[in-house]
């Protein structure tokens, strides 16, 4: 009895043992089939991703090569612009393959979309500058200094803007953000170019006070403030009459720099005539007189200056010429200091 009792225990623990192999088994077995489907999917899925990346790349490439020689061309066609989006998602969506085909598709459609909205950007702002250097060439700035007329320069830039306008439109689908900034660009450009005119205009006019020689302090100062005048006669530079500070600033080291070259060409030309009149000044037989004689024939701010730097050096020059004619006889002695 009790063997029989025991060896159904053995078989039921047996059974038990059994069951439970069996479970752990299967268990692992589901598990096993399930990291096979997951790597195969993940392996297939980066397969993909790397296929799709690959064309999508490819596509950008040589999306970029014709946006380039589009732009180094003469062509005004930028309605093929248009289809280019279309045109290059369709390339991809022949060879493209795989779950990661939809999420590369998307990217590549917004990157593809950028690079032609780039493209526009710059074909429109190279084409309105052309125009724009067109119209300010045919603007003739010279007559803005004789005869400040700043109507003219409403009327071309009311011209401009509306060719910034009409660039735009003929590109309907370009963003309304990218359509703002090009806009703020574009019309950022007319006073930068106008700047740029009057600045190289304000220049000449530098160059033509140089030809003149070296000038009085007031005189420099005058001519300079004749110069700028109309520079502050447009009313599109700023709002409240002044100029923008950047500009400012231009004008202000233009001047710094041009008066620094007048003031050391007159303390050149100061010192080089009070050392001829060292030389032939004995018609001069006071310091007075010798002065006299050195502000009739020096120019300039460095004038007094220059005066000033030689003045002991002029005192013992006229020590020892006292000394000298001292022992000239009394009569010549008096025909010269009374005369």
């Amino acid at each position: 009895m009790k063997r029989q009792e025991a060896w159904e225990r053995i078989e039921k623990t047996f059974k038990e043992v059994e069951q439970t192999n069996f479970a752990l088994t299967e268990g692992m077995l589901t598990k096993v089939m399930e990291d096979i489907t997951r790597n195969i999917e993940t392996q297939n899925y980066a397969l993909s991703t790397t296929k799709c990346n690959d064309l999508l790349l490819q596509v950008l490439e040589e999306l970029k090569c014709y946006c380039k020689n589009f732009l180094a061309s003469d062509t005004s066609a930028i309605d093929k612009l248009r289809h280019l989006k279309d045109e290059y998602l369709r390339k991809y969506d022949e060879v493209a393959i795989g779950p990661a085909k939809a999420k590369v598709r998307h990217i590549l459609e917004k990157e593809i979309v950028e690079e032609i909205d780039k493209t526009f950007v710059l074909f429109a702002r190279a084409k309105y500058r052309e125009k724009l250097n067109r119209n300010i060439e045919q603007f003739q700035f010279e007559d803005l200094w004789n005869n400040p007329e700043p109507g003219n320069i409403n009327e071309l830039t009311e011209v401009l803007r509306t060719q910034v306008q009409d660039i735009l439109e003929t590109y309907p689908e370009l963003g309304r953000t990218t359509k703002n900034d090009l806009t703020t660009e574009l019309e950022e450009d007319i006073n930068v170019s106008l700047l740029s005119a009057l600045i190289t205009t304000y220049q000449e006019k530098l160059s033509q006070l140089r030809l003149r020689g070296i000038l009085e302090e007031v005189d420099l100062r005058n001519e300079l403030d004749t110069a700028k005048k109309g520079l502050f006669q447009i009313p599109i530079l700023s709002e409240n009459g002044e100029l923008p500070e950047e500009l400012r600033k231009l004008i202000e080291n233009l001047e710094k720099c041009f008066k620094h070259e007048n003031l050391e060409r007159s303390h050149i030309n100061c010192q080089q005539t009070l050392d001829l009149l060292f030389q032939y000044n004995w018609d001069y037989l006071t310091i007075e007189f010798f002065r006299k004689r050195y502000d009739e024939i020096c120019k300039g701010p460095a004038r007094q200056t220059v005066w000033n730097e030689n003045e002991e050096r002029i005192q013992q020059y006229y020590y020892s010429k006292i000394a000298l004619w001292r022992k000239v006889s009394s009569p010549v002695k008096y025909f010269l200091f009374t005369e």
